[in-house]
């Protein structure tokens, strides 16, 4: 599979924080907080922001960075130059987000699936305009080998804890690399691994980082299961037990 590189000093340019300044992640995903929250309205001109009326527009400067770096492999996927359409990040100071369980301390967020037409959802929409799973199958629109090249970097070379799919995309993706001859491939495995089936992600998908190191108040999530959970019902199964709240 074509990987999209980056070249070491310029990631380890775009990951460095100034701590003084950062932003910090506060207890759980979905009983946390966020201190001193960068604001993506101010600072990220280069993604396309939805729901703006919400005002969930904060995350860490550890999680921005991350963003950079996503939108620097999008680029790379796309002659055409397709946006990074983003829905929830957190509140201002963290919290309770209305509609979500997380989206509490500033180091996750929701991200459209990347499309065939590149169409740009409009901001001021209240909800997803689009879903990308009908009747038990992909629509036209899902960019099916571009996903599976973003979801390999998100879950080999940031950061990642979790993604999250809906149950359709992970069967598909399960089904492409193993079409490809590459689902034994170590960072083929760690992708799947990381893609967790959960419902109410026809439209987008969730990305979960760890714990930042120098985050000392933020309280880690155990590691997913082993395995890459290509049976869709023993996935399910296993998340359940874990009794964590994913979104």
């Amino acid at each position: 599979m074509k990987k999209v590189k980056l070249s070491l000093l310029s990631m380890i340019a775009l990951i460095l924080v100034n701590n003084s300044i950062a932003g910090e992640a506060v207890g759980y995903y979905s009983s946390g907080s966020l201190k001193d929250g960068l604001s993506y309205e101010r600072e990220a001109p280069f993604i396309h922001k939805l729901f703006k009326a919400r005002n969930r527009l904060y995350s860490t400067d550890d999680f921005f960075e991350v963003v950079k770096l996503i939108d620097q492999v999008v680029q790379g996927l796309d002659t055409v130059g397709e946006k990074i359409q983003i829905g929830d990040l957190s509140n201002l100071k963290g919290g309770k987000a209305t509609g979500h369980a997380s989206h509490q301390n500033g180091i996750e967020a929701d991200f459209v699936y990347l499309t065939v037409n590149r169409r740009l959802q409009s901001p001021s929409a209240t909800y997803w305009e689009e879903e990308f799973v009908s009747g038990n199958k992909l629509s036209p629109n899902f960019d099916l080998p571009r996903n599976v090249q973003l979801f390999e970097f998100l879950a080999n070379d940031i950061p990642t804890s979790r993604i999250f799919v809906d149950a359709v995309v992970k069967r598909e993706v399960c089904h492409y690399v193993e079409s490809k001859g590459i689902k034994g491939q170590a960072r083929i495995q760690n992708m799947l691994r990381r893609l967790r089936i959960e419902d109410l992600h026809k439209t987008h998908y969730h990305l979960r980082l760890f714990c930042p190191a120098s985050d000392t108040s933020c309280k880690p999530q155990s590691e997913p299961p082993m395995g890459d959970g290509c049976d869709a019902f023993s996935q399910l199964v296993i998340e359940k037990s874990e009794r964590v709240p994913s979104c």
